[in-house]
């Protein structure tokens, strides 16, 4: 990853920022889907197996930088 942010600084991309907007994009994302995570949760504890075990969900965003460092979820 400091490859990618050495190489960002160098084009002239405030990183921080950047890191910021991403963030920013990833928690409206969640917000956006908190209903279905949370039914699903709800579904889970419903099931009880023989250890007594939860499901998780592991969640991946994809992140397009535009040439002026701005980015947008795929």
């Amino acid at each position: 990853m400091y490859f990618f942010t050495q190489m960002l600084e160098k084009k002239g991309c405030d990183v921080e920022h950047l890191r910021k907007e991403i963030d920013k994009i990833i928690v409206k994302t969640i917000i956006a889907g908190h209903h279905i995570l949370n039914k699903k949760y709800k579904e889970a504890r419903e099931i009880k197996d023989d250890q007594d075990c939860l499901c998780f969900e592991i969640l991946g965003f994809d992140i397009l930088i535009k040439e002026d460092f701005t980015p947008l979820l795929l």
